[in-house]
């Protein structure tokens, strides 16, 4: 690191503050994972070739069925860093019923021999700026 902590002119703060690094950040050293944490890793590893659609409570069960003492917010952290995502149905709440939208008188053919008035009319109207198109089904003549 470019700080020296046995320099002869300027201190460990002058130096932090000259580099714009924060003295905990100075001292700060990471702690490596547990070997049980490690073990944990593996086996989720394992399990997400095999069942990449199992959860939180899912994996809990499994994991405390193998002899691990692990509670969801270690397992959720350990999954997280493990960059694991479930695979589940996405909710598809913007889908529309097909049976609520269905008109009887759409469906039908146009038969033009049975009704030989019916049809459409339409009108165009313009200004300045639009043109609007007015479509009427003339159903009953």
């Amino acid at each position: 690191m470019m700080i020296e902590s046995g320099h002869d002119k300027l201190s460990i703060v002058k130096q932090c503050e000259l580099l714009e690094v924060s003295r905990s950040g100075f001292y700060y050293e990471p702690i490596n994972e547990s070997e049980e944490n490690l073990d944990i890793l593996r086996t989720l590893d394992k399990q997400y070739m095999d069942t990449p659609f199992y959860g939180v409570e899912k994996l809990l069960v499994l994991l405390t069925a193998l002899g691990y003492k692990i509670n969801r917010k270690r397992l959720r952290r350990l999954m997280k860093l493990q960059g694991w995502q479930t695979l589940y149905p996405a909710p598809r709440t913007t889908r529309i019923d097909p049976a609520a939208y269905k008109y009887s008188y759409l469906k039908r053919t146009f038969n033009r021999k049975e009704k030989p008035r019916m049809g459409y009319r339409y009108n165009v109207c313009a200004n300045e700026k639009r043109i609007y198109v007015f479509v009427c089904n003339n159903r009953y003549p």
